[in-house]
């Protein structure tokens, strides 16, 4: 168990992290420098073009993330980069690669309901069947990531 109230890594993929509820009241932060508080990043990459509602499915997609992964949105970003040329299958029929990168570490059990969860909204909001979407999940750590100046390590 740390000072934090957390044991160990496990419970940073939670989404009712004790830490990061912990560190913002008990220690009134005025910054979210603890790592496992920090950076998600979800990058979208399809040959699906461009449409005014994929905003809105990115806004969707920050708070699906903010609230699984226990992370404040102020620090989600999400990204759509298209149309891109992509193949999948051996066809151009439309497809979706995403990346999912968060300081801290996922859990198979995370991942397992973040992949159903993301597919679902991918699809109905790129109209890419689920089939044709791929994802990774990546692990990362805090002083490979900066944001205004300092890192999250």
């Amino acid at each position: 168990m740390s000072v934090f109230g957390v044991s160990g890594r496990g419970s940073l993929g939670s989404s009712r992290s004790p830490g990061c509820v912990w560190a913002h009241r008990v220690l009134g932060m005025s910054r979210w420098k603890w790592y496992w508080l920090a950076m998600p990043l979800l990058k979208i990459t399809t040959s699906v073009p461009p449409a005014r509602e994929h905003s809105k499915l990115l806004a969707n997609l920050s708070q699906l993330c903010a609230d699984r992964l226990g992370k404040p949105e102020s620090y989600v970003m999400t990204a759509i980069d298209h149309p891109s040329l992509m193949t999948f299958a051996g066809t151009t029929e439309p497809a979706c690669y995403v990346e999912l990168k968060n300081v801290g570490r996922f859990t198979g059990e995370l991942t397992e309901r973040l992949s159903a969860e993301l597919c679902e909204r991918l699809s109905a909001g790129l109209t890419v069947a689920k089939n044709r979407i791929y994802i990774e999940f990546a692990d990362a750590e805090g002083y490979l990531w900066g944001h205004d100046g300092e890192t999250f390590g």
